[in-house]
């Protein structure tokens, strides 16, 4: 996760998951479609969070609630923002924003895997070029 304070931008490197595949026999296991992406989420503030441990995060589930209009709609050119919350393994964080956009950064890969090791993905990257 990045911050950019000049532009109130928040930036997420995130593995995602586009699609679960059924296992076919022989194989009892599931697999998936995923690549790295990152979530830039605009006009960004009051970001609260609560966790307990760890370095990274395993995103269980993302909100999105109480809509209602900017403080600076005017500036901006956007009539809604809402809450974000982000429930995690490692805890909870939430903030305002108007809304995000997806770069998928490399080709789907299929494996049983939901996540990409630091070699498989490059690194971290909060490139906004999408592929």
């Amino acid at each position: 996760m990045a911050f950019s304070p000049a532009t109130f931008e928040l930036f997420m490197d995130i593995d995602y998951i586009f699609a679960w595949v059924n296992s076919e026999p022989p194989d009892v296991y599931y697999s998936f479609w995923k690549a790295p992406c990152t979530l830039a989420f605009s006009n960004v503030y009051n970001f609260v969070a609560d966790i307990e441990k760890g370095l990274g995060f395993e995103i269980e589930a993302v909100v999105r609630e109480d809509a209602g209009r900017p403080r600076n709609a005017d500036h901006i050119k956007r009539q809604k923002q809402w809450i974000w919350k982000f429930e995690c393994q490692e805890g909870v964080f939430s903030f305002h924003s108007v809304g995000y956009q997806q770069f998928t950064r490399a080709r789907l890969v299929k494996g049983q895997s939901l996540t990409f090791s630091w070699e498989e993905r490059g690194g971290i990257s909060f490139s906004c070029i999408p592929l």
